[in-house]
């Protein structure tokens, strides 16, 4: 597993990569959807029966947010979020399920560039219809 260093209001923070955070993400809300008895039974059914469903759903869906962003010129990753997983983790032995593992963080470049005066469309720019 690779870690990339980076910063966030002037602190280093230490970040996990796309993938590996993709993969984590797939394992805890297989394990929130499995439920903590088949966890204490190690039912291997159940536990391929529930990746079956969370791997193409929760995968495509996440990566779906990030090919649209990317189509409009934005920056986008995958990014797993601590406290989320932790939640996720705890709602595991909870009749309500919550699932936060993580968000697609996306980054794009301002269409229209403000002053106090006027707004400026930069040429090169795609026009983004809602």
């Amino acid at each position: 597993m690779s870690f990339k260093y980076g910063y966030y209001r002037g602190k280093i923070s230490l970040q996990l990569d796309e993938i590996p955070s993709l993969m984590i993400s797939v394992l805890i809300v297989s394990l929130v959807f499995a439920g903590w008895e088949s966890v204490i039974r190690l039912d291997v059914l159940t536990w391929g029966v529930v990746l079956s469903g969370v791997v193409p759903a929760f995968l495509f869906h996440e990566l779906a947010h990030r090919y649209v962003a990317r189509r409009y010129g934005c920056h986008a990753r995958y990014v797993l979020s601590p406290l989320g997983a932790l939640i996720s983790l705890m709602s595991v032995f909870l009749p309500l399920k919550i699932i936060i593992v993580g968000y697609v963080g996306i980054n794009c470049p301002s269409l229209y560039y403000y002053n106090f005066y006027n707004i400026y469309r930069p040429v090169n720019q795609r026009k983004v219809h809602a």
